[in-house]
């Protein structure tokens, strides 16, 4: 399970460079739903870049 809080804003326009959206998971992950539509990563706070494949591998390995 990766152990961070994972956001599952449907709206999100960077959703899929975000690790928060892309991470593996779990059934028994936590979720945050941030609210605001967000539509650069100055934007969300929570944002947690994670623009590659490589780099999505790398921190779904760091994050177990």
């Amino acid at each position: 399970m990766t152990d961070i809080s994972m956001c599952d804003n449907p709206n999100c326009e960077i959703k899929d460079f975000c690790f928060r959206h892309l991470a593996d998971r779990d059934d028994y992950q936590s979720y945050m739903t941030i609210t605001k539509h967000v539509d650069n990563s100055d934007d969300c706070e929570h944002f947690l870049e994670c623009a590659t494949k490589d780099a999505l591998d790398r921190l779904n390995r760091i994050n177990r």
